[in-house]
């Protein structure tokens, strides 16, 4: 049984990244590939607390204790869901992973070679897509008044810096999130089979 694959994909939030890892799933499926979506935070209880305690209640703690806990939730689903079914043959699909750690809380202040050592343990992935889309077409997409969160623009703005950098560092593969969500999977197809 060959080993399975590692897909990553990126963005700010609004840029499609979710609807596109699920269509690449099916996208995968059709093509005879064993392939399964996840997403980060998890479904573990340090996923729970990140949901539940940061994003739902919109109770954001420091950029370290946040990259700390992100971080404890990405070795969880590597050791628990990752690992495991890329042993088995299957192709992973995940919706957010490290690069997200390094954008987000890199943005907000945290030493991004810091958030890199304690991320050492999981699996690099085999390839990495960023999504891109500027931070008032993300926030428009998710239907957000642009007036009620400048400081969320500028918070935005700062992430896709970060990511673009990531992109010209060869570390993410830069994506055009503007295209249909379809097309843009049909890229990423094209650029899995070159490089199978």
């Amino acid at each position: 049984m060959s080993r399975g694959k590692l897909i990553a994909i990126e963005g700010i939030d609004g840029s499609g990244k979710t609807t596109i890892a699920k269509k690449l799933v099916h996208r995968l499926i059709e093509m005879n590939i064993d392939a399964h979506y996840t997403t980060e935070p998890t479904s573990s209880s340090i996923g729970r607390i990140i949901r539940e305690d940061i994003i739902l209640a919109d109770r954001r703690p420091s950029p370290i204790l946040e990259a700390l806990l992100f971080a404890a939730d990405r070795i969880w689903h590597v050791e628990n869901v990752i690992a495991p079914a890329i042993l088995s043959g299957v192709w992973i699909v995940c919706d957010r992973y490290v690069h997200s750690s390094i954008a987000y809380q890199g943005a907000r202040g945290a030493s991004t070679d810091w958030i890199r050592e304690i991320n050492r343990f999981i699996l690099k992935p085999d390839w990495a897509f960023y999504i891109d889309v500027d931070p008032e077409t993300g926030l428009r997409r998710k239907g957000v008044i642009e007036s009620v969160t400048f400081e969320n623009i500028a918070y935005l703005r700062k992430v896709r810096e970060i990511y673009l950098y990531l992109v010209n560092a060869g570390e993410l593969i830069y994506v055009d999130g503007m295209k249909a969500p379809d097309v843009i999977v049909e890229d990423i197809i094209s650029i899995l089979k070159s490089s199978i």
